[in-house]
């Protein structure tokens, strides 16, 4: 993962290996289609963060692509705050 992400990013991450959060965000029609992964890692202070991978394969350009995306997003913050309510 650290070679696919920007440098800066990549630097603030510690050399910690990366913990799979359990689930899926996608919507359940399209996971014979796409996957996703979550992990959470440790930055170099100690913080808690993660990192999201979707892998999807778009057959043509989609307008709404960002909006997918976000829900996806919200799902994985939704399940983090009920695990982590602290």
């Amino acid at each position: 993962m650290r070679e696919r992400l920007p440098k800066e990013i990549a630097e603030l991450l510690s050399s910690e290996p990366p913990e799979l959060v359990e689930g899926s965000f996608v919507d359940e029609e399209l996971r014979g289609h796409l996957t996703d992964r979550l992990f959470r890692v440790r930055t170099i202070n100690g913080r808690v963060a993660l990192l999201y991978v979707l892998i999807d394969h778009k057959s043509h350009p989609d307008e709404f692509v960002s909006f997918q995306l976000l829900r996806y997003k919200v799902e994985a913050w939704k399940q983090w705050v009920r695990e982590n309510p602290n």
